[in-house]
């Protein structure tokens, strides 16, 4: 073959390829046929596991309940984009008269933005050329978008932005409410950042955020309250040091499901979250009808996972393990004597010591116990009708973005 001219050698190599492919034809490997996503009308136990559940009941009565609740107390709505990360699940809570959805990265607002969800906020600040840019666009394509800032340099990097675009951006003070993860930490900061914003032309003032989550999970409905106050007093002298300066505050956004019957004292708008779905981390804080339970809101979201090992006694291995979130806190449905445990990335256990157990190939369903880690770590959830079957499959963003819609 050296002595061939450079054409020859190229021609005969591509009929080894065309030669050598057509005898390795037979052995190549055949795609995967098995079906693993479900179809509406299909019964619970086709669905390939581990899958989340969705059941639809108790979700509607969970959104209609708080929006209730919102009314009565004369309180706005804008629901939490984390627990779901669900347009389907945003859209009904917008249907049931949540003034907008919040969100807790760029990419978050990107998908709500562009499924038509109004009045987004993003709840972190944003830094760097790459976020600055995308929040800009953003407030270009919806006039309702509204960020967060705690710092002089991003509300200059911001003025910049917008002006050079011809934009104007919707600004929240962010005051530290006890997370002390992010917002000013004084009410001089905190006023001297409300004139910053006040003074730029491509800049809005629209209030001030002070989230505190800490009080949310705080056991005993007394406690929490406590709590609560304590978490916004800073906000809450920031919001009357802006009066008193002549700055706006139309908005004082906050709040969780743990204190959804407490903040409405202070607030304007609650961003509750995990109220749609429910946890086993909320239902053991109490209630303020209940100390022992946080009976409020009802859990609807299950994992459903299936024995697939039974070889030892009192013990059967599950197909739903570390990545599929389950923790030894779930709690079993219609089982409170079954103790859950993680034993794998892929594995999990369920566990008892006496009555009846599990049997090979048993399907079982794991109220989760924390819901923005849950739903993560998933693509859809499966909407269970009161007849046991799917009636739709909402989609869930994944980490990277609105790309995978």
């Amino acid at each position: 073959m050296q002595y061939l001219n450079k054409e020859a050698r190229v021609e005969m190599t591509r009929r080894e390829v065309i030669i050598g492919s057509a005898a390795l034809a037979p052995f190549a490997l055949q795609p995967v046929v098995a079906r693993t996503d479900s179809k509406r009308g299909e019964a619970k136990a086709a669905i390939a596991t581990p899958a989340l559940l969705l059941n639809k009941s108790a979700f509607e009565r969970n959104v209609a309940k708080m929006a209730v609740h919102a009314k009565n107390a004369g309180i706005a709505l804008r629901p939490h984009f984390k627990v779901h990360k669900c347009v389907e699940v945003a859209q009904r809570q917008i249907e049931l008269g949540a003034i907008g959805i919040s969100a807790a990265t760029v990419a978050e607002c990107e998908l709500l933005i562009r499924h038509g969800l109004p009045n987004v906020l993003l709840t972190s600040q944003p830094a760097g050329t790459n976020k600055i840019s995308r929040v800009v666009s953003l407030a270009q394509r919806q006039a309702g978008f509204q960020l967060v800032v705690d710092s002089p340099e991003i509300v200059t990097d911001l003025r910049d932005a917008a002006r050079a675009a011809g934009a104007k951006i919707n600004l929240l003070v962010d005051v530290d409410a006890g997370m002390h993860r992010q917002g000013v930490e004084s009410v001089k900061d905190a006023v001297s950042l409300g004139k910053l914003i006040a003074s730029s032309p491509s800049l809005s003032l629209a209030g001030i955020m002070a989230y505190s989550g800490d009080a949310a999970h705080t056991a005993g409905w007394s406690q929490r309250q406590a709590r609560s106050q304590a978490d916004l007093a800073l906000g809450l002298a920031a919001k009357d040091a802006f009066h008193s300066a002549g700055l706006p505050v139309k908005i004082m956004s906050g709040g969780s499901t743990g204190t959804f019957n407490i903040d409405h004292n202070t607030l304007t708008e609650l961003q509750v979250g995990s109220y749609v779905f429910m946890d086993t981390a909320y239902e053991v804080i109490g209630s303020r009808d209940n100390p022992e339970k946080f009976n409020d809101f009802e859990p609807a979201l299950t994992i459903l996972t299936t024995a697939i090992s039974a070889t030892r006694p009192g013990r059967v291995s599950v197909d739903a393990g570390a990545k599929a979130q389950i923790r030894e806190t779930d709690r079993v449905v219609g089982r409170p004597d079954l103790r859950v445990g993680v034993t794998g990335a892929e594995y999990g256990s369920l566990s008892w010591t006496s009555g009846v157990g599990i049997a090979l190939g048993e399907q079982v369903e794991l109220v989760p116990t924390k819901l923005d880690m849950t739903t993560s770590a998933y693509d859809r959830i499966h909407v269970i009708s009161d007849d046991g079957e799917v009636s739709e499959i909402w989609k869930i963003m994944g980490r990277t973005g609105p790309n995978q819609r």
